[in-house]
């Protein structure tokens, strides 16, 4: 008789080898781009998450399900702000950009105290309460949780959450430079990881197994489609290129091959009188010019568009 595969293992398993098949795929990619790196090192980290899941699940002694907790705890913990970064630099937050290393080090301050707490439980149980296992149930490890557990709980659901409204502004700007794929491909990785999470801490899902790891692999799957796949990667310029547009005092507009404008400099918002340059074509803007115009500036925005076109 067939003994039937354990939710948890099964769950893990396919986790496992989604992420770890993401990461692969996204460090062997010709760009070196800060959010190539994320990607790869968010990949990494739900993969490990998920060893340690089956680490706990599948060991055969105390120590070796201690071990299972501690390890998968290690790739989860690093999820929060590795999740909130990435979808930042796809939002083009510029500070977080310019300051990408201490971006990083400040927002995983949280997490290396929640881990300092879980590896030194034995003697504050202020992670647990009681001896818990990565083999434990989910209903028994939010029974057993202590205040370090919630507070690390909630700062992982506000990275979610500022994640999840990134990404969201993201897909809207991708629907706006009419790259309808990258934007649903954006919007549909927002809100799963935050929900299912939120569903696990709250116990309301059937059965009882979080199935957040499996979310997250999913949602990156789709982070990396719409950024590769779809060439959402490039609608963000590299920050030394924007620096350069911003300061030239010629107005520039950026289209692509179909004439769609995807970015503009503060130049060309004073030559042409109007913001709302992105995801409108270059035809479109200039048959809004105003026909009294003044010769030299008519002059500047035909030149723009040849430049341009």
């Amino acid at each position: 008789m067939r003994v039937p595969m354990n939710p948890g293992v099964l769950q893990a398993s396919v986790t496992l080898a989604v992420a770890a098949a993401l990461a692969g795929y996204v460090a062997t990619r010709s760009e070196r781009s800060a959010q190539q790196w994320l990607l790869c090192a968010l990949a990494t980290s739900v993969a490990v998450w998920s060893i340690g899941t089956l680490v706990g699940l599948l060991a055969g002694s105390p120590d070796a399900e201690r071990t299972g907790l501690l390890v998968g705890f290690c790739g989860a913990s690093l999820v929060p702000p590795l999740w909130l970064l990435l979808a930042a630099l796809q939002s083009r937050i510029t500070p977080v950009a310019r300051h990408l290393g201490s971006s990083i080090c400040a927002l995983s301050i949280p997490s290396l105290m929640a881990l300092l707490a879980l590896v030194t439980n034995d003697f504050h149980p202020l992670f647990y309460t009681t001896n818990v296992s990565a083999a434990a149930s989910a209903a028994r490890r939010i029974e057993a949780s202590g205040p370090a557990f919630w507070a690390f709980a909630t700062w992982g659901q506000l990275c979610g959450l500022g994640g999840a409204l990134l990404l969201l502004a993201s897909a809207r700007q991708m629907r706006s430079l009419r790259r309808r794929r990258s934007a649903l491909l954006l919007a549909g990785a927002a809100v799963p990881p935050l929900a299912s999470n939120a569903l696990f801490l709250g116990q309301i899902l059937p059965g009882d197994v979080d199935v957040t790891p499996l979310a997250l692999a999913i949602s990156l799957a789709l982070v990396t489609a719409a950024l590769f796949r779809f060439g959402a990667l490039d609608a963000a310029l590299p920050l030394a290129r924007r620096d350069v547009l911003e300061h030239l005092a010629d107005g520039l507009l950026i289209a692509d091959a179909e004439g769609i404008v995807l970015d503009f400099n503060p130049a060309a918002v004073h030559l042409l009188g109007r913001q709302d340059l992105c995801g409108r074509s270059l035809a479109e803007i200039l048959g809004s010019i105003d026909r009294e115009m003044d010769a030299a500036r008519v002059e500047g925005a035909l030149a723009l568009c040849t430049a341009t076109a």
